[in-house]
């Protein structure tokens, strides 16, 4: 089956290529792909960072059932709109059957196909099982592809255990901390936000959410004021942030480690502390398909989730424009639209 995929070859250097992707099988279903969001672990090889070439990457991505396999048993007709959860999820190992499918035995398929590696969501086309595929409204368009991160934010929260009334600090103010804010707030969760670098003001600002500012002794002593949180959301920052995170915490707080820390991570923490004000630190990564589901439905009924983040779409014939714009600090997120 011939697509256009878009291909990262090298460091700063993308391309446009046709692909011959092996024919789907009779229990598979084929998706138009409509709409790709550029994330952090693209930018990152593109940029050099992680040089894993050639990299066929997007992993959220959204699109319309273009073809239904004769034995899919699936919820899906020709034409509807989906969301598309790329991760592999067998429903039969010890994670799937405890319910942690984000961490399935067979997570990383290893292809032999020729193909460059990669979720391979950036392509006209894709291949997907039916247990894959949530149907979405229509009307999402293609912020459909943004409910893969929105899922991940809301495993994130669920992992936190806060409720309504209670309050939160969300560190780090990029494009899933302002997720992390905008789907709290919803929740009805008091969010304040901060940031080791610069704060994203103007969409905090649109997001209802109160910025606090400083080094992260003054920022500790201003969560204080408030009696502490009862979760905080490690999501931008380095070991000295973690530390800043447990300080933060009311008696009996949740700290939510969201982000891997891509240099050292190595860091010390006051195990009495911890013992002593029963502090809970909790790690969260992906997302598992009812968080999917869960995204599908926030999304569905709160129109203006997506209110504080800056959206940025390009045509896939410009993937190189594409790239570029989606490393502007500006730019939350760049989707990649594939027009038929």
């Amino acid at each position: 089956m011939l697509v256009d995929g878009i291909i990262i070859r090298a460091a700063r250097e993308v391309t446009l290529n046709k692909l011959d992707l092996p024919d789907p099988t009779s229990s598979e279903v084929i998706v138009r792909v409509t709409s790709c969001g550029l994330c952090t672990w693209e930018q990152r090889v593109y940029r050099g960072e992680r040089p894993n070439y050639p990299f066929w990457g997007g992993h959220e991505v959204c699109g319309v059932v273009e073809r239904v396999g004769p034995e899919a048993r699936c919820g899906v007709q020709e034409g509807d709109s989906v969301a598309v959860a790329l991760m592999r999820r067998c429903g039969t190992c010890r994670c799937c059957r405890t319910g942690f499918d984000n961490h399935c035995a067979y997570l990383h398929p290893n292809r032999n196909d020729g193909l460059p590696q990669g979720p391979r969501g950036l392509s006209t086309h894709i291949v997907a099982a039916p247990a894959q595929l949530i149907p979405i409204d229509a009307h999402l368009g293609g912020r459909g592809a943004l409910l893969e991160p929105l899922a991940c934010t809301l495993r994130s929260i669920r992992r936190s255990r806060v409720k309504p009334g209670q309050l939160a600090v969300v560190i780090g103010t990029g494009t899933l901390g302002l997720m992390h804010a905008a789907a709290l707030t919803t929740m009805g969760v008091q969010v304040l936000a901060c940031d080791p670098n610069k704060p994203a003001t103007a969409q905090l600002a649109r997001a209802r959410v109160h910025l606090l500012l400083g080094d992260t002794q003054e920022i500790v002593a201003a969560v204080g004021q408030h009696g502490g949180a009862d979760c905080v959301f490690f999501i931008r920052g380095g070991p000295e942030w973690i530390n800043a995170a447990v300080d933060m915490c009311a008696r009996g707080g949740t700290v939510v480690l969201f982000q891997s820390i891509p240099h050292s991570d190595l860091t010390t923490l006051k195990m009495n502390d911890l013992h002593q004000r029963e502090i809970s630190l909790v790690g969260t990564v992906s997302q598992r398909l009812e968080d999917f589901v869960q995204a599908t439905e926030l999304a569905t009924v709160n129109p203006h989730l997506w209110d504080p983040i800056e959206i940025v779409t390009i045509s896939h014939c410009e993937p190189h424009a594409a790239f570029e714009k989606s490393l502007d600090p500006a730019i939350n997120r760049v989707l990649v639209t594939f027009n038929p």
